[in-house]
């Protein structure tokens, strides 16, 4: 499934952490706190469940966005090539 991963966290240190974890779990990056991945739910789980694992405050948030197949197709991108439906371990955060 396509996902997109984005958040708003306040705390350098915790933000860094996050998008480091994305990223060496397949995530690619497309804006500062934006991630492309095309994962199956048990990868998807692992990193939710990895990204809990900060401690996120009240005031912060991460958002996750499934694409179906059709619509993540459809997405348009100007700049940097967005993650394809066919890549493996693309994440979007």
């Amino acid at each position: 499934m396509f996902v997109i991963i984005a958040y708003d966290i306040e705390d350098d240190k915790i933000r860094k952490k996050a998008a480091d974890f994305l990223l060496e779990n397949g995530g690619v990056r497309v804006q500062k706190s934006v991630f492309e991945l095309n994962v199956e739910n048990p990868k998807l789980r692992e990193i939710k469940s990895g990204l809990k694992k900060f401690k996120i405050e009240k005031t912060d948030s991460i958002r996750y966005y499934h694409l179906c197949k059709d619509c993540a197709a459809k997405m348009e991108a100007s700049g940097i090539e967005p993650a394809t439906l066919e890549s493996e371990g693309y994440m979007i955060f």
